[in-house]
C-alpha cells in the first residue's frame, strides 16, 4: 500500500493502521494460521526425506544423509505459530502504557519484542508439563538460531553439549516427537482464546 498527501496526516494512518492490527489478537492468530500451513507443506517432504534417510544402509553407521537442515527449518515455522498465539493473548493484557506505545507512538511493546517461548508461554498463565517445557526450549533454539543460521549465533556455542545433544536427538524419530507436542500447546493456546478470536480448525 502506498500513502501520499501531508506527512503528518500519512504518520497517522500508519499508527493508526499499525495499532488496529496489532492489537487485534485475531491478527496474530492468522499469522499463526499461516505459518502453521506452511509448516504442514513442508512437512510431506520431510517425512519423505526421513523415510529415504532410513532406507539407507549407511544410516545404521550414522550416515544416510539425514534432513537435519530442512528439520530445523519446520521446527522453526512450529515455533513461530506458537509465538503467535501467545502474543495473540498478550495483546488482550496489555497496560495503557504499553498500548499508549502502540497508539501513540506507534512501536511494539518490549515484550511484544521477545522470541523467548518459555517467557512467553509463562505471560499466558497457562500450565505447561515439564516435557513441554524442554520443547519450548528446543523450538526457541530453532526459532532463533538452528532454524535459520548455519551455526549458532556465539563461538562458544559451536559443539557444545546442548548442540550435540539437539544432533543426537535429531537422529531419531524427531519428527513425530515434535509434532505431538507443539500441537498439543498451540492447541491449549487455541483453545484458551475469546470464542471470537479465532475460527478454530482442527489442528
Amino acid at each position: 500500500m502506498s500513502l501520499q498527501g501531508p506527512s503528518d496526516l500519512v504518520d497517522r494512518i500508519r499508527r493508526d493502521y499499525f495499532a488496529a492490527n496489532l492489537l487485534d489478537p485475531r491478527s496474530w492468530v492468522r499469522k499463526a494460521d499461516d505459518l502453521l500451513d506452511a509448516a504442514n507443506l513442508l512437512r510431506s517432504e520431510l517425512d519423505r526425506r526421513w523415510a529415504r534417510t532410513r532406507e539407507n544402509p549407511a544410516w545404521r553407521h550414522g550416515g544416510g544423509d539425514p534432513p537435519l537442515g530442512l528439520n530445523g527449518v519446520w521446527l522453526m515455522l512450529r515455533a513461530l505459530e506458537i509465538e503467535n498465539l501467545c502474543k495473540a493473548h498478550l495483546v488482550t493484557s496489555l497496560s495503557e502504557t504499553e498500548r499508549g506505545d502502540v497508539e501513540r507512538a506507534g512501536v511494539l511493546p518490549a515484550r511484544l519484542h521477545s522470541h523467548g517461548l518459555p517467557s512467553l508461554m509463562r505471560q499466558t498463565g497457562l500450565p505447561l508439563t515439564e516435557e513441554e517445557k524442554g520443547e519450548l526450549q528446543r523450538l526457541q533454539e530453532a526459532a532463533v538460531a538452528f532454524g535459520r543460521y548455519p551455526l549458532p549465533t556465539r563461538s562458544d556455542r559451536v559443539l557444545s553439549d546442548e548442540h550435540l545433544a539437539r544432533r543426537g536427538y535429531d537422529l531419531n524419530d524427531v519428527v513425530d516427537a515434535d509434532s505431538a507436542i507443539p500441537s498439543a500447546i498451540a492447541r491449549r493456546l487455541r483453545d484458551a482464546l475469546p470464542a471470537n478470536t479465532t475460527e478454530y480448525r482442527d489442528r
